[in-house]
């Protein structure tokens, strides 16, 4: 399966790619990593943080950023927790 139809086929099932295969997730991030895209075209908005590394991370330690960057974030009373509506 190329990138393109696990796109397709993770947005028709509703998951995301990852669920159903890590190593095209893994490849897909290492590309967009490298090419500068993202998945909404948005460019990378931290100027300390280096995007690259922070990509390569293993799920485990991605979630353990995530959940403090969410702890900090409301300790300094910002709302960056994604709208689990949309």
């Amino acid at each position: 399966m190329n990138m393109k139809a696990a796109k397709g086929f993770a947005s028709g099932l509703g998951v995301n790619i990852e669920d159903f295969s890590p190593s095209i997730a893994q490849t897909i991030k290492a590309a967009e990593m490298w090419t500068g895209d993202s998945e909404d075209g948005a460019a990378w908005p931290f100027d300390l943080l280096d995007e690259r590394k922070i990509q390569a991370l293993d799920n485990s330690a991605r979630s353990q950023l995530e959940k403090s960057v969410l702890n900090a974030a409301a300790q300094l009373g910002l709302d960056v927790k994604k709208d689990e509506s949309k």
